[in-house]
């Protein structure tokens, strides 16, 4: 289970709108500049989760949001 907030919006919520354990793509548009995220995260015992963060810039890439993203 995950819930991501990007500035003080919902961007993610596991428990509105999509079930654990399925990919979920969301688009938002930002200017340049300082964007929080917050990321909760839930691993159940059982479960081999798995989670990435990418982001896709104008051209249509998708990266890794790496440790270089982060402050």
């Amino acid at each position: 289970k995950a819930f991501v907030k990007l500035h003080e919006f919902n961007l993610l919520d596991a428990d509105f709108g999509y079930k654990s354990g399925v990919e979920v793509q969301k688009s938002i548009s930002l200017d340049k500049g300082y964007h929080p995220l917050t990321l909760y995260y839930l691993k159940d015992k059982d479960s081999k989760a798995d989670l990435q963060l990418q982001f896709k810039q104008e051209n249509g890439e998708w990266h890794d949001l790496g440790e270089t993203c982060f402050y």
